[in-house]
């Protein structure tokens, strides 16, 4: 993994190793930083401001809907392309930046968690739940509101709640974690079943990301990387 020192916007960020396990992120800020999130270890480079990854658990294998919506966008990706007359014209421009192949997978929540979606950013982390295990793991792409586009990825049934959420995802992988593995972690509770969308803390988004970079490559365990970098 490669590190950016900060920089003024728009200049080159200088490239310095480090031995701790970082997420490829560099963000931009309206200060003019560049802020690099991490999960803990080494102290920070001078001159640089960090932060740790957002990690968020949702539920998505319970009912036959849900994982009739995942087997539309999580087991195969989508054409990003075809869907370009409902997106906002920025969000296809991020979602082209993002995902330069053209197809990411996408996932989504309900309006009531509009305000919680809405702190969602680029390289954040999710865990997607099922049978008392994380079935899979994956780093956001770029999340949006967009009721429209939701409902024809999903086609939900009628009466059937909508998503307005959406968010697309990078560095997807099947994985087999128990609960038992999360639960063993700082500040977390045995027998907790995470029901609905959880948003963690910073310690316990920290306790995960650093769990997911002890059991595999690029700090998520699972599948290796797709052999066309193009795709997600």
């Amino acid at each position: 993994m490669r590190l950016f020192q900060a920089a003024d916007v728009g200049s080159a960020p200088r490239a310095v190793s480090s031995s701790s396990f970082v997420y490829d992120r560099a963000e931009e800020t309206g200060a003019g930083t560049r802020v690099e999130y991490r999960a803990s270890g080494a102290a920070p480079c001078p001159g640089t401001v960090r932060g740790v990854a957002q990690v968020f658990i949702q539920p998505s294998y319970g009912t036959p809907e849900a994982r009739r919506y995942g087997a539309e966008t999580l087991e195969r990706t989508v054409a990003i392309g075809e869907h370009a007359d409902l997106l906002d014209p920025a969000d296809l421009a991020r979602l082209n930046a993002v995902h330069p192949g053209g197809h990411a997978r996408f996932w989504g929540a309900k309006d009531k968690y509009d305000r919680r979606m809405d702190t969602v950013t680029t390289g954040d982390v999710v865990l997607l739940t099922g049978g008392k295990r994380v079935r899979a793991t994956a780093e956001v792409g770029h999340g949006f509101r967009n009721p429209a586009f939701a409902r024809r990825l999903w086609r939900p049934g009628p009466g059937k709640c909508l998503w307005s959420n959406v968010y697309s995802l990078r560095r997807y992988r099947s994985v087999e974690l128990p609960y038992e593995a999360i639960w063993a972690l700082p500040g977390f509770t045995e027998g907790d079943n995470f029901m609905g969308l959880r948003f963690l803390d910073e310690p316990k988004s920290a306790a995960v990301i650093e769990l997911l970079g002890s059991q595999g490559r690029g700090g998520m365990p699972g599948r290796p990387p797709h052999p066309n970098p193009g795709l997600p």
